[in-house]
């Protein structure tokens, strides 16, 4: 495992493997600012790359998968996490830990093996865009077990295939959903316990179970 305990530095695997004995973390961070993780293939952790409260990091054009948490953001502020590959990790591909600001886009969360791909839990002002999940439970999860704590988050062009749930929204407040794709689900989009300002246009909706559901 690699712990890095500096400010504004660059972490470039070029592309080598960082391999566990299935505990702990692969990378981790605390309280720092402004770090890159770039290029490494992180595999058999608890965690694979965890960056835990800091801010302004940048995750990029990694690969985790078999850890039981691809990638976890624990109540860290404004990172973006671009291109990376989390995929057949037992638990989460991408997880939002609380925090916020962050933008993930552009990565894929897949299984099988998968239980999520992209988790937003108590997290709020994030936006998620540009993602692709398949053949998992959960695509992507914004879910606030006490108001407000999954507020503002925006939900744009993510392709979502071949789940039981495509996009869940659970107990959360003001949540933007467009240009979304959920098909070939079991349902396409659905919404439990909320709070109020779920507001979703121009999403792909179609050839699920059941494309729409909603308790409000």
């Amino acid at each position: 495992p690699i712990v890095i305990v500096a400010n504004n530095i660059t972490l470039d695997g070029n592309n080598h493997i960082i391999s566990g004995t299935g505990s702990g973390y692969g990378i981790y961070l605390y309280s720092r600012t402004g770090v890159t993780i770039r290029n490494c293939t992180v595999r058999y952790f608890v965690w694979g790359i965890c960056p835990v409260y800091g801010s302004g990091h940048i995750i990029d054009n990694n690969i985790v998968t078999l850890n039981n948490m691809g990638i976890e953001l624990s109540n860290a502020t404004g990172i973006t996490v671009t291109g990376n590959t989390a995929n057949s990790n037992p638990g989460i591909g991408i997880r939002l830990w609380g925090g916020s600001y962050h933008t993930i886009i552009n990565n894929f969360a897949n299984g099988p093996g998968q239980t999520e791909g992209i988790d937003v839990n108590k997290s709020i002002n994030n936006i998620i865009t540009g993602n692709k999940t398949s053949v998992l439970s959960y695509g992507i999860i914004v879910y606030g077990p006490f108001w407000p704590n999954a507020s503002n988050n925006i939900l744009t062009n993510n392709t979502i295939t071949s789940v039981a749930y495509g996009i869940l929204i659970q107990n959360a407040l003001a949540v933007t959903l467009t240009g979304n794709t959920s098909t070939s689900n079991r349902y396409g989009i659905y919404l439990y316990g909320n709070y109020g300002g779920i507001n979703g246009y121009h999403n792909n909706i179609y050839g699920n179970n059941l494309n729409a559901y909603s308790n409000q």
